[in-house]
């Protein structure tokens, strides 16, 4: 797999950027002087993973084949969410044992939900499979237009603060961690530590 160009991550963010209010950055006392937390709960599925879905989408077109994903959750409600926004068709592979209140959020978007499967592993095996009938299969971490979609949240985050700044962030596939290391890298203003 090839990374986001300098290209795809200058489309995202104009992609993000209309589609997306910025989410805030709140102080956290309770975590110690100076840290603030970037409020992607905000975001209207509730996680950052609707960016890169966004992003993703966003090249797909309305009378296309569209994209198949697998996900637990958050993932899938961001493509659900894009797919309603931009009109492209998207399915959604979910475990069996997806949770409930995931299940009901994705009942509100224009997606095709499908359950399969007891794990993640399994609902991805299916998505790939039906991705061989036409859709673009979708990864919620290691596709490249995924990638520059999140990295929207660095570019974000460099215009909120200014000076040095230290970001952690969770590392689940890499997708959230490559996409802020590549906003740090463009910014001139490494090392991020």
């Amino acid at each position: 797999m090839s990374g986001p160009s300098g290209a795809d991550l200058d489309r995202a963010w104009r992609v993000i950027s209309a589609q997306l209010a910025p989410t805030p950055l709140l102080p956290s006392p309770a975590l110690g002087d100076g840290i603030q937390l970037k409020l992607e709960i905000w975001q209207p599925t509730g996680a950052f993973k609707v960016r890169g879905a966004l992003a993703a989408l966003s090249r797909e077109s309305p009378a296309g084949a569209g994209v198949v994903t697998a996900s637990t959750g958050n993932h899938a409600l961001g493509v659900a969410f894009a797919a309603s926004r931009l009109g492209v068709p998207a399915t959604v592979v979910v475990p069996e044992n997806a949770s409930p209140a995931k299940l009901a959020a994705l009942g509100r978007f224009r997606a095709r939900v499908v359950t399969h499967g007891d794990s993640y592993d399994a609902a991805e095996r299916h998505a790939l499979d039906l991705a061989q009938s036409g859709p673009r299969f979708l990864s919620s971490c290691s596709d490249p237009e995924v990638i520059a979609g999140q990295s929207t949240i660095g570019t974000e985050l460099l215009a909120q603060v200014p000076g040095p700044v230290t970001v952690i962030c969770g590392v689940g596939g890499g997708g959230l961690a490559s996409g802020l290391g590549l906003a740090a890298a463009r910014s001139g203003r490494m090392p991020w530590r």
